[in-house]
């Protein structure tokens, strides 16, 4: 792992050619303003912008879970992200990630991960394909989200706008996002959180019959993988 300290900025990287790239792209979006998350790119790297920017009471809470050695939400998403990819989960691929520091305390920080630039919107895909395609898609989630389930992993925002679908042939199709709040190992709240998660939008999307089949894929893998 490569880091960059200056100027307040802490940033890491696997790639040391990212990590000035990655400071340059940082400190315009910061001076931006902008409080919501984009494309971008990083030297030809199509990729995707995520940042937070926080008041002086955030700064504070965060500075305390860093006493609990809790870490910054981005850097917890950096780190499942990876834990997921090492698993053969199909997850976005994390290029860096970094903070900005004044006065001490941390007030900006930012995740740069490669984009999907084929994937489409899990809601999108369902309704773009032939009923045979939509079936395999939705066995594909219920089966992956039940092994990461049997891995003790939560992902915590387990709704469809976390969740992109890579093209026909891919050797997986299903991309998971947005984990940052969860992780692997135990938590205050357990695998019910992710599936009443996507319960709520499967109730919009899916059929009856659609949903019925999802839970009984989910319990078939759960068997499975003996949970």
């Amino acid at each position: 792992m490569a880091r960059l300290d200056r100027a307040g900025w802490s940033i890491e990287a696997d790639d040391p050619a990212l990590l000035e790239p990655a400071l340059l792209l940082a400190e315009a979006q910061r001076e931006a303003l902008r409080e919501t998350s984009g494309p971008a790119e990083l030297r030809g790297i199509a990729c995707w912008y995520k940042h937070d920017r926080w008041r002086m009471k955030t700064r504070l809470r965060y500075a305390l879970k860093r006493l609990l050695l809790l870490p910054y939400p981005r850097r917890a998403e950096r780190r499942n992200l990876h834990w997921l990819r090492e698993r053969c989960f199909v997850a976005a691929e994390p290029l860096c990630v970094g903070e900005h520091r004044r006065r001490g305390l941390v007030d900006y920080g930012f995740l740069i991960t490669r984009r999907e630039l084929e994937a489409a919107p899990l809601e999108q895909a369902l309704g773009a394909g032939p009923p045979e395609e939509r079936q395999a898609l939705l066995e594909e989630l219920a089966r992956e989200l039940a092994r990461m389930h049997a891995l003790r992993f939560v992902h915590r925002d387990l709704y469809a706008r976390n969740l992109l679908v890579r093209p026909p042939g891919s050797p997986g199709r299903i991309v998971f996002l947005d984990c940052w709040a969860g992780g692997p190992g135990p938590g205050w709240r357990g695998p019910d959180h992710d599936l009443a998660c996507f319960d709520s939008d499967a109730r919009k999307l899916l059929s009856e019959g659609e949903r019925a089949d999802f839970a009984r894929w989910y319990a078939d893998e759960m068997r499975a993988q003996r949970r």
